[in-house]
């Protein structure tokens, strides 16, 4: 009698372990799937949405966030003319939903590293080497027009979708950013001269 009393509460705890166990919560912004290690392993025939799936114990639910996702690139580039110099890029991109079945079954969940940033890393530096580098600043807007319709062509076909390209920093060598500097004080020179001359002419007039 005292053995049995004693088992029950194992008992318990061993039934709810289980019922945990075979249960996932798969949060909203993110889809699943079912892993079966003991099966065929990765189960794309049904992908679930935000809430709880309950599944035996032995089998693992894999999540994959299909929000949009900000990855952010250094590239060294070489411009037109020749000209090195380091850019700051980022890429804003996300899985197709309704394909996600597809891209884990040919990616994987290191789709970024596997696909897009070797693709990422090209089409940037090619797209920089068509501008010389004193417009690089200027050409952003028309740079970041060609990185994405190019990187859209390559990636056709995987499963994920692009949301924008943004170049965030141009890296300028110290003899680039003084003359710039120096070009900017002149100018506001001039400027002001110009100011003072105006000022004396209508004081003469006056």
């Amino acid at each position: 009698m005292k053995t049995q009393i004693k088992l029950k509460p194992l008992l318990s705890v061993i039934i709810a372990a289980m019922l945990l166990s075979s249960c996932a919560i798969v949060n909203t912004g993110s889809l699943g799937v079912k892993y079966r290690s003991l099966g065929k392993g990765v189960d794309t025939s049904k992908i679930y949405t935000n809430g709880i799936v309950w599944k035996w114990p032995w089998v693992s639910l894999l999540r994959y966030n299909v929000q949009w996702q900000t990855y952010t690139e250094n590239v060294a580039i070489l411009a037109q003319d020749e000209l090195h110099t380091n850019i700051t890029v980022s890429a804003i991109l996300r899985p197709k939903a309704n394909e996600l079945g597809q891209l884990i079954l040919e990616t994987g969940t290191e789709y970024y590293k596997k696909i897009i940033q070797p693709e990422f890393y090209t089409v940037t530096r090619s797209t920089f080497a068509k501008y010389k580098y004193m417009e690089l600043s200027d050409k952003s807007p028309e740079i970041e027009k060609e990185i994405i319709s190019e990187l859209k062509k390559r990636l056709e076909g995987y499963h994920i979708e692009l949301g924008k390209i943004s170049i965030n920093h141009i890296v300028y060598s110290k003899i680039v950013t003084d003359a710039t500097d120096e070009k900017l004080a002149t100018k506001q020179k001039i400027e002001q001269k110009d100011y003072e001359i105006k000022i004396a002419e209508k004081d003469a007039e006056i």
